[in-house]
């Protein structure tokens, strides 16, 4: 499936996002359909980090400790629970996801980004404080605050 058609698929609007958390996105609702559920969760986008290639936002989790190949299991656990959405004809993003992605859009802004990134993801995640992967990535020693610093750290090449 190509990107434009994965772009098309979306129903939240994803314009402005990079082509790799649009492969993140991808893979998260790929998680999502073999897990049998009606909806995209934060949960499924966080395993999907561990599957797609290495960009600044898995960079920066892994230099934050967060080897996310490590915890495969406990991130297939918090996947397969089932979101709490009715049955849709489409598999949609539920509404933490769609939080997170109004997050990550604000996160990037807030950076002076014109663009949503890998990196701009997991700070949407983490703003999504009452999320499963949220608490996940906290009790790992993941925090919005340690996330930036080390992302800016990151992109300053410091």
């Amino acid at each position: 499936m190509d990107w434009h058609s994965v772009r098309q698929s979306f129903e939240l609007s994803i314009q402005h996002f990079t082509d790799r958390s649009v492969k993140v996105l991808s893979v998260a609702r790929e998680k999502a359909k073999e897990l049998d559920h009606t909806a995209i969760t934060p949960e499924h986008v966080l395993l999907a980090f561990a599957e797609v290639e290495h960009g600044p936002g898995r960079i920066v989790l892994e230099r934050l400790g967060i080897h996310l190949e490590q915890h495969l299991a406990e991130l297939k656990a918090l996947a397969s629970i089932p979101p709490n959405q009715p049955m849709k004809a489409k598999l949609l993003f539920d509404s933490a996801t769609e939080s997170v992605l109004q997050q990550s859009k604000k996160q990037a802004k807030s950076l002076h980004h014109d663009y949503v990134g890998t990196e701009h993801l997991v700070l949407g995640l983490l703003a999504s404080d009452t999320t499963a992967t949220a608490k996940f990535l906290i009790y790992h020693g993941v925090t919005l605050d340690s996330f930036r610093e080390e992302l800016h750290r990151f992109l300053t090449m410091e």
